[in-house]
């Protein structure tokens, strides 16, 4: 009787008899899945979170980099105008004493009208963009490596010869030390492949050409035919227009056998200049080859004490078929 009112309690209470897993409360269910549900949800919406303070902090430290880029760019432009004002106002200062002192006018209204012009030009031909010269290191390091890779690994020479063609020039590296370029090699492709193996090689855009191009563009070469005035101002060029060098001398030396250019570099830019094809070596050498149309060899050595020595070699008497597109050529 006892178990009999037992079985009657536990049918109105929904449960039968079985085991504890079979015996299960459809509302114990019901609150068991809706736990599920939120945790689940609340999973979902920590990872959304996680993804959304990413994304902030992707924002946050993007807009702070452009921050740094402004306060750079505006801090160089501030010392420049800080020149601009200085300049004006000496060529104020000695206006006026020009003005007082009649006696040194002559000399100071130069000095006033010189300071204006200067303030003038300092004030509005102040660059807008500044790329510090670790970040142009940066990215001509790893070209001048692969090159240098490139020829270590077809086992060329060190011979490297700058010279004209009808596409532009070309820095040329044999397979053999040869002088000059072999008649009959075509060097328009980066890969020269030619019937005597000892000339095969490559053949690759120097990085100096484009620097040539605009220094030629700007301040052309007109009037100078001998090599020690060409040399000169290209040296000038390295150092004054585009500052890659603290300083450039050259020596010149003429024999019957060829001419013979020596330039002492101090502190270039780009690490060190004996590195194969670089800029301050091919800019050198580009101008050389362009401006006497003869293909000229250049070799780098770097001294003990920092300073980069540049050598250029050209035979007498050689001047290449006129293959540029209007280059100059000077010993013709």
């Amino acid at each position: 009787m006892n178990n009999d009112n037992k079985r009657e309690r536990r049918a109105k209470n929904g449960t039968s008899e079985g085991s504890p897993a079979e015996q299960t409360n459809p509302k114990n269910t019901e609150r068991g899945d809706a736990r599920r549900v939120r945790r689940t949800a609340n999973q979902n919406e920590k990872t959304d979170g996680d993804e959304a303070t990413d994304a902030s902090e992707v924002r946050r430290l993007k807009a702070e980099n452009e921050r740094l880029r402004e306060q750079y760019a505006q801090s160089r432009r501030s010392r420049h105008r800080r020149t601009a004002l200085g300049l004006a106002v000496v060529g104020l200062i000695a206006g006026g004493i020009a003005a007082l002192v009649p006696s040194v006018r002559g000399p100071l209204v130069a000095v006033a009208a010189t300071g204006i012009f200067a303030s003038v030009l300092t004030w509005y031909l102040t660059p807008e963009r500044f790329v510090p010269a670790d970040v142009g290191e940066a990215v001509v390091s790893p070209l001048l490596t692969n090159e240098r890779a490139v020829v270590d690994q077809l086992n060329l020479s060190d011979r490297r010869t700058y010279v004209r063609t009808e596409d532009g020039p070309r820095v040329y590296v044999p397979r053999t030390p040869v002088e000059g370029v072999p008649s009959g090699v075509d060097l328009d492709g980066p890969f020269v492949v030619s019937d005597d193996a000892t000339t095969s090689g490559v053949a690759f855009v120097p990085s100096g050409a484009e620097l040539y191009r605009e220094f030629d563009e700007s301040d052309p070469l007109d009037g100078d035919d001998e090599p020690e005035a060409v040399v000169a101002r290209l040296c000038e060029a390295l150092v004054e227009t585009f500052e890659l060098a603290r300083s450039a001398e050259s020596t010149v030396e003429a024999t019957d056998d060829g001419t013979h250019v020596t330039v002492e570099l101090s502190d270039p830019a780009f690490g060190s200049s004996a590195d194969f094809d670089h800029p301050v070596n091919s800019f050198l050498a580009v101008g050389i080859t362009t401006e006497f149309g003869t293909a000229v060899t250049a070799d780098a050595s770097r001294l003990d004490d920092g300073r980069v020595v540049l050598t250029y070699r050209w035979p007498a008497g050689q001047v290449e078929a006129d293959g540029g597109s209007g280059e100059s050529v000077r010993n013709r």
